[in-house]
């Protein structure tokens, strides 16, 4: 079983500002254990999610995870990227997706505020 990563981002019209996920996808490739770690973007940048699962699939990604990169549950969160899982799951029946909570949920947030205060 091939398994993916996708982690969705917002997107910027900033040049270069997406660096940052970019950055982090590339960390978690190296790190994570999956086979295929991509980051795609919800506006403005490229590439959009749909892009980032049909190369997944390309690729032969059987389990697809979907993280979404946000720090507070706004209407990406709660509705467009449900939306977008649903229609995948249609769209790739054979492939299982699955999304996660955003990363602003996760409890490792605080000690990365306390470690970024106390460095000041």
């Amino acid at each position: 079983m091939k398994k993916a990563l996708i982690i969705v981002a917002h997107g910027s019209r900033h040049a270069d500002a997406d660096s940052t996920i970019r950055n982090i996808a590339a960390g978690v490739r190296k790190r994570s254990g999956f086979d295929v770690v991509l980051h795609a973007f919800l506006q403005h940048s490229r590439p959009a999610p749909e892009e980032a699962l049909e190369q997944c699939v390309a690729e032969g990604a059987t389990s697809i995870v979907i993280i979404p990169f946000f720090l507070q549950p706004g209407g990406h969160v709660l509705k467009d990227i449900p939306a977008l899982v649903e229609k995948a799951r249609s769209r790739y029946p054979t492939v299982t997706i699955e999304l996660t909570d955003l990363v602003g949920a996760h409890p490792l947030l605080e000690k990365i505020v306390i470690e970024l205060a106390q460095k000041r």
